[in-house]
């Protein structure tokens, strides 16, 4: 059980980190993400969300592994220090905590997406409810708005964690312009 425990308690850590619920319902990201489920679920948008999640997050989670890897490991003792000493205002944890953080964040919703993708498939609720969606029965309206509630769900899932690539790009770039002000106010080297 204590691996269980430790899980959640780190997991609870990086929720708390990120800023939980409230700075989710802030992030232009899901905003976008959410309009674009809605269209999906109502059919402005055709797209099949559990293949292309099923074929793509799996890529996408490669991808940005790979970034949170190098980021870290490419990130000079400079750059490390800075970030560690930095506090970010709004959220008030260091900005390497926070950098790790939003990385983590587009992991686990690319992995919560692949999951969701492949356990929703079968046909668990056709079994129990029948594949009647005649909206005169309770059964059918159930049915009706499981499957609904699915599409938007899946939606999301593959609508946020495909455009929380982008928020890769933003760190980058962050990280990028931190380690150009940091060489450039860094004292000379007077060794030789």
């Amino acid at each position: 059980m204590t691996a269980y425990k430790e899980l959640f308690r780190i997991l609870n850590v990086y929720w708390s980190d990120y800023g939980r619920y409230r700075e989710v319902s802030k992030s232009p990201f899901f905003h976008l993400a959410l309009i674009l489920s809605f269209l999906n679920l109502i059919g402005i948008l055709s797209i099949s969300w559990r293949e292309m999640a099923k074929s793509t997050l799996p890529t996408m989670m490669g991808f940005s592994l790979a970034a949170y890897t190098i980021a870290f490991s490419l990130m000079g003792s400079d750059l490390h220090t800075a970030l560690k000493s930095a506090i970010n205002q709004r959220r008030g944890v260091s900005l390497l905590k926070m950098v790790n953080v939003t990385f983590f964040h587009i992991v686990f919703v690319q992995t919560a997406g692949y999951l969701y993708s492949i356990s929703t498939e079968g046909s668990f609720f056709w079994r129990i409810l029948g594949k009647s969606t005649d909206l005169e029965s309770i059964n059918g309206i159930i049915l009706m708005v499981i499957i609904l509630a699915d599409k938007f769900i899946g939606s999301l899932f593959l609508f946020y964690g495909s455009i929380l690539l982008l928020s890769i790009a933003i760190a980058m770039f962050r990280l990028g312009r931190l380690s150009a002000l940091t060489n450039i106010t860094r004292p000379p080297n007077d060794d030789g």
